[in-house]
């Protein structure tokens, strides 16, 4: 009778082991996700960045340029820098909907594991 008391002990503390490394491998995975989104979105905001500056600039360079144009070439030229823009600031967006799509796929994953192995866990120990 001891034995078998204590194999049943062995066994579940088998059992909460497993359990206990499992959900270091869940949070391990959660942390690696939060790393990788935040580092996409640091890329993200630098490309951002770089293209503002980058439109900025060249908005600028344009403007000193056709100062001595005529009227009407100026005025054609913002119309087309302000569509730019709005297709920029379109995309820009597009693009943070998408991540946070990405986002909230990867975090239901994340949830649907853990409860995968909450109740795996549970089924194991009835």
């Amino acid at each position: 009778h001891k034995d078998e008391k204590w194999i049943l002990n062995a066994q579940l503390g088998n059992v909460k082991q497993k359990q206990i490394n499992e959900k270091k491998i869940l949070n391990t995975q959660l942390d690696n996700l939060k790393e990788k989104h935040n580092n996409e979105k640091q890329i993200l905001n630098l490309q951002l960045h770089n293209a503002e500056q980058k439109l900025a600039i060249e908005k600028q360079e344009m403007e000193e340029k056709h100062k001595t144009e005529k009227n009407a070439m100026y005025a054609s030229f913002n119309r087309v820098l302000e569509a730019e823009t709005e297709k920029f600031i379109t995309l820009k967006g597009q693009h943070k909907k998408a991540m946070e799509a990405a986002i909230e796929v990867e975090t239901k994953t994340i949830a649907k594991i853990k409860t995968q192995h909450r109740n795996d866990s549970n089924n194991k120990l009835v």
